[in-house]
């Protein structure tokens, strides 16, 4: 009697899929063809499958006979529901998932507590639970067990207490399998397992497994239960017959004492991904003519790389892509319902800028309202860096330069993307086709072609939206559950995270694969990149409902088997290709050390302790930087910054007191930020910086100077109209919701301003009276220059006069950290040699001649500007430092200060501006968004890993 399970070893001097190709067409030649229609082969992946048929057609044309194909070539994860039939429609993932969120939100909260430590207060946040027992029911159930059986199971391995958890999980799933069995679907593993037990199993003609290594347990029976025949094309020589069970699956026994027999040259140690992707540009180089792109394929288990080597390989010109194709998570359309989503909950800011920076979302130059504008981007940061925005609600008030632009923006977002449409709570699927006109909107007007790579993949994208979308419209009544707009947005994404959108065709490329679809790749050259644990072999036991215990016993895959896998896997890959090399990464991208693989260790004692010390002693290498200039790419164009000079194009005709600190500390910085017009503007502050912080101070004091009590001695008044203004101005910048940091600088403020207003009690003592504040000599007032005038423009602080003495003081609030007086700021340099720095407070007594008083005439009479003090007014960190800091100047250093402010317009109006390094080291400071220009372009060193080891 033939046996109704069949083993054929391939052996392993050649890759699986030929030797595969020519037994079945050999299996099923016939005299005037090749007709495998009454065969079903059955593959590990989709991608398996279509390359078999490839080499079916190929051997069939080999040997000058027709191919009639196989009826189907499936994978392993389809082929059991092909055995059977269900009474019922199998529940689909996203019927599956809502009955899960269904049944989780009916148990008891105390009883819910033992399994899950916080009860979700959102349909996301049930989502995700769903996820979490839908993944332990595909894992107990693909073994055959209910979780009713395994609490009940004597001996399993469950934790002490953990009965009652599992007695909790079991009322869970049969209200699960209830509210499927209501809404007229059953599951999928509870179909296969009746199916099984019932003796319903069939099958019409031969079953061939092509290269399957592990099957669930509940699989592995209903192919032993079958009554026709089925083939395991094993990749393996017969003498390891041992180690693989009846249908061709890997035994654990089996293999955890194989050596494997690497070859220690083709075994690489690298750093961070970085280097990882130099070692991969070198073994391409070292194969020279060897093998054409499509001759080789990169291993990539660890997806962290795949962006560090597309850049790489992109830089050197060579051809790649990914083999599996893009995640849809990374696809625009993907991105923008995921932005929308995070929008609609809560209309953060960050979610704002999030949404309005998503590369397809291009508004018209015109739209219908006209009340997008444009510029959309740089407004939002200038708004930004105003008011640290927390929310955009659209009832909130924005008193602000931009505000009215703002208040247009968000209008016209909420009509461009029919937001409007998106308010209140609808059932999951009565949100589906409101969400597809929203990409309706976004895409519909757009020309996309399936021929360029941008229009294919978007449209590749919006296809698989729309079939999830159809799913979720179709999820029955009973499942499904009110919820808010950004909440079925998300379940949405959800049913899309595991879909790949296919790679662009390429006549030749080196293609990215993972770890488990590289043994069934029949390219000659492998390159093996991340080689680490826990990605080679995968860690499987860290799972908080089945640890590696209860795993063993109810007979799911654990740590042995998956090891004993990858084992089998490598021997086979080092077997059947003429060159394998592994690459093992020292550090991950954020710096974390990393294990190698075990599999590297599969040697004798001797080998294994070398490799140990091979992999933490070598040294790691140098890294070449994409467009540095290499012997593919040829000499870099690019010119390195900083210029040698910048040229102005014509002399100012007005400059303020304030821009000439800029110009002495370093003519060419100053041509950057004063003529240039570069500055940095993003939305990633979270707090106020030195120079926003000092002007809510002087906001403040602004107001403070023009209110009623500004001349009252009194320190509670004087403080209590400080705090009202300060918590006013507070709201009108940063609104009722501001940042956190912002409420603490609040109060840092609010300590400054109550020391100021201790010390300017004592002043108005001293018979000083506040007589402007934030006074501007408007245009400006001239200043001669070799006899022509330049006009010096600039706001005073506050003027303040001493009618006993005739005095005036020029005040310059300062909220520095430290109390620094005038001199130390304005001058620098050795007694008697000192040099001007900063021309501020002495280019005030200029500025003077353009400010009026309340009558039109100067504010200070022509013969009492002799009679001037210069200073500032000090809020600094240290209270106790807080109060009027006055310059000492003589006539003579002051005209010395006028002579410097010269010299700097006749430079200004020669209109050359030179690089100077010790300028440039002098005004670096941290997070300089000038560094790159300025050439102090940093890079990471490339001993940080030792650096690190050595802490």
């Amino acid at each position: 009697m033939t046996p109704r399970i069949l083993r054929t070893f391939l052996g392993w001097d050649r890759p699986a899929l030929p030797s595969a190709a020519e037994i079945l067409v050999a299996h099923h030649a016939a005299t005037v063809g090749i007709d495998m229609r009454s065969s079903l082969l059955a593959v590990p992946g989709g991608r398996a499958g279509r390359r078999l048929l490839e080499l079916l057609l190929d051997e069939a044309d080999r040997i000058g006979k027709p191919l009639i194909p196989p009826a189907r070539i499936v994978t392993m994860g389809r082929l059991p529901d092909l055995l059977y039939s269900s009474s019922q429609p199998l529940a689909g993932p996203a019927e599956a998932r809502r009955a899960f969120a269904r049944a989780l939100e009916e148990v008891d909260p105390r009883d819910l507590s033992r399994v899950f430590a916080n009860r979700p207060e959102s349909a996301t946040g049930w989502l995700a639970l769903a996820e979490v027992m839908e993944t332990l029911q595909r894992q107990l159930g693909g073994e055959g067990w209910t979780f009713a059986e395994v609490a009940a199971a004597p001996g399993t391995g469950i934790p002490r207490g953990d009965k009652a958890r599992w007695q909790v999980l079991a009322g869970i799933q049969a209200r699960y399998l209830h509210l499927l069995a209501h809404a007229g679907r059953v599951d999928r593993d509870q179909a296969r397992k009746e199916a099984l037990q019932a003796g319903r199993l069939q099958a019409s003609g031969e079953i061939w497994l092509v290269g399957v290594v592990e099957l669930p347990g509940l699989v592995a029976r209903m192919l032993r239960a079958l009554p026709g025949p089925v083939r395991s094309l094993i990749h393996a020589p017969e003498e390891h017959a041992a180690r693989f069970d009846d249908l061709g699956c890997v035994l654990a026994e089996g293999w955890q004492d194989v050596h494997l027999p690497l070859d220690d040259d083709n075994i690489h140690v690298a750093g961070r991904p970085l280097e990882q992707t130099d070692t991969v540009a070198d073994i391409l180089r070292g194969f020279a003519a060897r093998y054409s792109a499509e001759e080789i394929v990169i291993g990539v288990p660890d997806g962290e790389l795949i962006p560090y080597l597309e850049r790489s390989l992109s830089a050197v010109r060579i051809p790649h892509r990914r083999a599996a194709g893009t995640p849809m998570g990374e696809s625009g359309p993907f991105l923008l319902l995921k932005a929308v989503a995070d929008y609609l909950d809560g209309r953060h800011f960050a979610s704002l800028a999030l949404l309005l920076r998503h590369p397809d979302l291009q508004f018209p130059d015109r739209p219908p309202t006209g009340r997008i504008p444009a510029g959309a981007l740089e407004l939002l940061d200038r708004y930004h860096a105003d008011h640290l925005p927390v929310g955009m609600g659209r009832g909130r008030p924005v008193v602000s330069r931009h505000g009215e632009a703002m208040q247009s923006l968000l209008a016209g977002l909420d009509e461009f993307l029919h937001l409007d449409r998106l308010a209140g709570e609808k059932p999951v699927s009565a949100w589906m086709p409101c969400l597809l006109d929203l990409l309706v909107s976004v895409y519909g007007t757009e020309h996309l072609h399936r021929g360029h790579p941008h229009g294919r993949h978007i449209l590749e994208a919006c296809a698989h939206i729309k079939d999830k979308a159809a799913a979720l419209s179709g999820v029955p009544s009973v499942l499904d559950s009110a919820m808010p707009a950004h909440e079925a947005i998300r379940h949405l994404l959800a049913e899309l995270r595991q879909v790949e959108i296919p790679p662009d065709p390429e006549q030749e490329a080196v293609q990215f694969l993972g770890w488990l679809e590289l043994p069934l790749d029949d390219a000659p050259a492998v390159i093996l990149t991340g080689f680490n644990e826990p990605h080679i072999p995968k860690v499987v036991t860290a799972d908080p409902f089945l640890p590696g215990a209860l795993r063993t016993f109810l007979g799911l895959v654990d740590d042995r088997r998956r090891y004993a896998r990858d084992v089998y896997l490598l021997a086979a890959l080092l077997q059947s290709r003429r060159e394998v090399h592994l690459i093992a990464g020292r550090r991950s991208a954020a710096g974390d050390p990393l294990r190698p693989s075990r599999l590297l260790f599969a040697a004798g004692d001797d080998v294994a302790a070398r490799r140990i010390l091979r992999h933490l002693d070598r040294p790691v290498g140098g890294v070449v930087l994409p467009g540095r200039g290499s012997p593919e790419t040829g000499e870099s164009l690019f010119r390195s910054p900083p210029e040698e000079k910048i040229k102005g194009q014509r002399a100012p005709e007005s400059i303020s007191v304030t821009a000439f600190k800029a110009f002495l500390a370093d003519p060419y910085r100053f041509a950057l930020e004063r003529l240039l017009k570069l500055e940095r503007l993003d939305d990633t502050a979270r707090e106020m910086d030195a120079l926003h912080f000092g002007n809510l101070a002087h906001d403040v004091l602004h107001r403070f100077g023009q209110s009623d009590v500004v001349h009252d001695p009194d320190v509670r008044k004087l403080r209590g109209a400080l705090d009202d203004l300060l918590d006013t101005r507070v709201r009108e910048c940063f609104g009722a919701r501001a940042a956190p940091a912002v409420g603490v600088q609040r109060e840092q403020l609010r300590s400054r301003l109550r020391a100021f207003a201790a010390w300017h009690a004592g002043w108005l003592e001293e018979g000083w009276r506040v007589a402007a504040v934030e006074v501007s000599s408007g245009e400006g007032v001239p200043f001669e220059v070799d006899g022509t005038d330049i006009l010096l423009r600039g706001r005073i602080d506050r003027i303040d006069h001493h009618a006993a003495s005739g005095r005036w003081a020029l005040l310059d609030y300062k909220t520095s950290e430290k109390a620094d007086p005038p001199e130390k700021m304005h001058r620098r340099g050795p007694r008697g040699a000192r040099t001007w720095q900063d021309l501020q407070l002495p280019l005030y007594r200029h500025l003077l001649a353009g400010i009026p008083g309340p009558d039109g005439s100067p504010l200070v009479p022509a013969a009492e500007q002799g009679m001037v003090d210069l200073g500032y007014v000090l809020l600094p960190r240290t209270l106790a430092d807080t109060g009027a800091s006055m310059a000492s100047w003589t006539e003579e250093d002051l005209d010395v200060a006028d002579e410097t402010a010269r010299q700097v317009v006749r430079l200004l109006r020669k209109g050359v501006f030179l690089f100077d390094p010790d300028a440039v080291g002098r005004t670096r400071f941290r997070e300089d968004p000038l560094a790159a220009l300025l050439g102090h372009l940093e890079l990471p060193r490339m001993d940080d890993d030792e650096n690190e080891d050595a802490e």
